[in-house]
């Protein structure tokens, strides 16, 4: 460690250069032992410079320098980011701008690839106040570094954490100073297609999405000199999440620009991204009553231009969107053909969780008639239950590593199918799933915990029981569900309407022991503020007049009942209600 006083600087700058190499060599091992070992030898470094015994400043030393110095500031930016490390980087940053402001005698002062390791190291650490550190840092460059250009990608490091965190406009303007920057002289500042991007989500961020504000952003994307997939993805995306009437044929259109382009420039050919927000678009136009007929045709598209070289085939999120627009298509045969696509997904080994709960919930959907509103056609849970054999067997055979899992909306999906379905018994086994689900979670199945929905989904089983010799059954399934549920999610008000209905369907009218439950679950309802319409209006057809006066009577009025702020201060929309919609005047 110790040098001679009179070593030239070409050799010293030979001895700065040989921990420089194995400072590197530490940075790539991207561990944060490495990283540990990698500071150790810039402190020593920074040790030899400072030790006063070592010759005065007029003389030779063995400085860091700058390039040494972002080593280790990429280092604790990439490696395991964390608050400790990018506090640990802004220090070294301190101490950089003070080497520099004494005159070191060899350049250790901060360059603009300091700032931006610095800054990133902030973007990416986590901390609640992370937004904040890295603008400082950033602004700090620009107020007192003026001779330094920010390279692009500090700009779009600061981008990336304000979209992460919903500050759009903050993203905005960001890009416009990029611009503003770049037009004031600094030629060097120059947006690229990665803060382009970047802009264009920040724009289809930005609520509500009106025809006016998708124009303004489809005018971006067709300004660009050179757009890429990604720059009409996020645009593709966005027409699809608009919910406007044109979202779908504006998709296809921009996706017919994509097909034209990608012939001469394949870095805008269309990928599984590009036709899966196409199809989801499509799905989500719901006045269009063929629509299910064409997502086929956007499919088959695809497959035609794959078969041309121009794209992949199709992926299964391609494959998973359109199964979920033909279900939801309610068209003519839309049920078969979706079936069909999902055994050729079988056959191909593309089928994921999500596939599999898509096809769970075509099973668990039911249809009423437009007339009488009547059920005309029930779920088929016998199927359902069947798909969810097949998860578990995957699951339980192949453990994590499996793209087929079980997850809560399994579960629950099959537990409502068969609330929703004609099946005698429907109550006990729509338990049975939730004692299964239960089961998987406690037997290390993470994504099966049991949720509010799973058992307000027994509750409801319970409630639509259709014969008369399974209700003493289905009533003592509900009393068991409501009492299981503490132990694992927060009972709602739907819970709790759910309950009071299935009360007043199981039970007798004079039937004593009702009255106790009713006015013990009411209770518990009210401590734990879940009493919402729902509730109210599922109480009156339960409880006896006497106890239903005895519960709320003190709080009815000429315009309907008024239940206490605090009875209903946990139920989404507590603050404006009045139940008159259920109850009129008293």
């Amino acid at each position: 460690k110790g040098y001679d006083s009179r070593l030239s600087d070409n050799v010293l700058k030979l001895y700065e250069e040989s921990y420089r190499g194995v400072i590197k060599a530490c940075i790539r091992g991207r561990e944060r032992k490495y990283l540990g070992k990698a500071i150790g030898l810039l402190e020593d470094l920074r040790v030899q410079h400072q030790n006063p015994s070592l010759p005065d400043s007029s003389q030779a030393r063995l400085y860091p320098a700058t390039q040494t110095y972002n080593l280790v500031l990429y280092g604790l930016a990439n490696c395991e980011p964390c608050v400790e490390n990018a506090e640990r980087a802004e220090t070294i940053l301190h101490e950089m701008i003070a080497f520099q402001q004494r005159g070191a005698h060899y350049v250790c002062g901060p360059d603009s690839n300091t700032f931006r390791q610095v800054v990133t190291a902030w973007t990416k650490s986590g901390s609640n106040v992370a937004a904040e550190n890295a603008r400082r840092i950033f602004d700090r460059m620009i107020s007192q570094f003026p001779v330094l250009n920010p390279d692009i990608s500090t700009f779009n490091a600061l981008m990336t954490l304000y979209l992460k965190l919903g500050k759009t406009e903050e993203a905005l303007a960001l890009f416009d100073l990029i611009n503003s920057m770049h037009e004031s002289g600094r030629s060097d500042i120059t947006p690229d297609v990665y803060s382009v991007n970047l802009m264009l989500k920040a724009m289809t961020k930005r609520p509500p999405h009106s025809l006016e504000d998708m124009e303004a952003v489809e005018e971006v994307l067709e300004n660009l000199s050179q757009p890429d997939k990604q720059s009409y993805n996020i645009v593709l995306d966005a027409w699809g999440k608009s919910q406007l009437r044109e979202a779908a044929t504006r998709a296809e259109s921009l996706l017919d620009c994509m097909e034209r382009k990608c012939r001469h420039d394949p870095n805008v050919a269309p990928d599984g991204y590009s036709f899966t927000s196409t199809i989801n678009a499509i799905e989500r136009s719901r006045h269009h009553t063929e629509r299910g007929s064409w997502a086929e045709k956007v499919f088959r598209r695809m497959k035609e231009m794959h078969s041309q070289g121009l794209v992949e085939e199709p992926t299964t999120p391609v494959y998973n969107a359109l199964i979920n627009t033909l279900i939801s298509s309610e068209e003519s045969g839309s049920l078969e053909r979706a079936e069909a696509l999902f055994l050729e997904m079988q056959t191909a080994n593309l089928t994921n969780t999500r596939t599999f709960n898509t096809m769970i919930k075509c099973y668990a959907m039911f249809e009423r008639s437009r007339g009488d509103g009547e059920i005309a056609s029930f779920s088929r849970p016998r199927k359902a239950e069947r798909l969810l054999d097949e998860m578990e067997i995957s699951y339980y055979s192949k453990g994590m590593t499996t793209a087929i899992s079980p997850d809560k909306y399994s579960y629950t999906t099959v537990i409502s199918a068969y609330g929703r379905s004609n099946t005698q018994r429907k109550a006990a086994k729509a338990y049975a799933i939730l004692q299964r689900m239960i089961d998987s979670y406690q037997e290390g199945n993470s994504a099966a915990k049991p949720g509010t929905f799973a058992f307000n989904a027994v509750l409801n089983a319970c409630a639509h029981t259709r014969f008369p010799e399974e209700r003493l059954e289905a009533f003592t399934i509900l009393c068991s569900t409501l009492i299981l549920q503490r132990d694992w999610a927060k009972p709602d008000h739907t819970t709790y309407g759910t309950f009071f209905q299935a009360c007043s369907r199981l039970l007798p009218t004079d039937e004593t022991r009702k009255w106790r439950v009713v006015e013990a679950v009411f209770n518990s309802c009210v401590k734990e503020g879940q009493c919402g319409q729902m509730v109210v209006r599922n109480l009156k057809n339960v409880a006896s007049p006497e106890l239903y006066d005895a519960m709320v009577g003190r709080f009815l009025t000429d315009d309907g009942l008024d239940v206490p702020l605090q009875w209903r201060r946990n139920v989404a929309g507590h603050k404006d209600w009045l139940a008159t919609s259920y109850f009129g005047s008293k």
